[in-house]
């Protein structure tokens, strides 16, 4: 009997973890609308033909201009190493994922560029003070870590957790 109970149990969780996740992949894209998509179409629009050396500034009033809050820092790479982003409501993800507009990369410091930088993705270019011509604005290679509003970080891989551990519970 408890046997058929924890069965019934996996099977009424697994669809609940199903359905949620259904849910969430509808809401993992942002519209025009979305404060990535206002914050990437800004930052879009004031972008210089050429790097002013002010990234920081640029993305910072780009990102405030959609309502993220958060105070201001000096140097781009500190926008990552102090969880400035992420108390503004982004989640690091990887390196790896598909792009998508509002997505923002933040470039660690390095000798050559004491100062890191910081860029945002417009759903075509990125845009830190000027609109790049690839991902990275520098030649070489030079470590960084992607952040996106966690309003549309999708969380299949939790919940495949979730399921997981419900299968192994005794």
């Amino acid at each position: 009997m408890r046997r058929l109970n924890k069965k019934k149990q996996l099977s009424l969780s697994s669809s609940r973890l199903y359905a949620e996740r259904q849910q969430q992949q509808v809401n993992t894209i942002p519209d025009s609308n979305s404060a990535p998509a206002i914050a990437a179409a800004r930052a879009s629009r004031v972008a210089l033909s050429s790097s002013s050396g002010y990234c920081a500034r640029y993305v910072r009033k780009a990102l405030q201009s959609a309502g993220y809050e958060f105070t201001p820092n000096p140097s781009a790479y500190q926008y990552a190493t102090r969880g400035t982003l992420d108390k503004a409501g982004f989640s690091k993800i990887s390196n790896d994922m598909p792009t998508q507009v509002g997505d923002v990369i933040v470039y660690d410091r390095s000798s050559k560029r004491p100062h890191g930088h910081i860029q945002i993705f417009d759903g075509t270019d990125w845009i830190s003070d000027f609109r790049q011509n690839s991902i990275s604005p520098y030649s070489g290679v030079y470590a960084y870590t992607t952040w996106r509003d966690s309003k549309y970080v999708d969380d299949a891989s939790a919940s495949d957790r979730n399921i997981y551990l419900a299968m192994n519970d005794k």
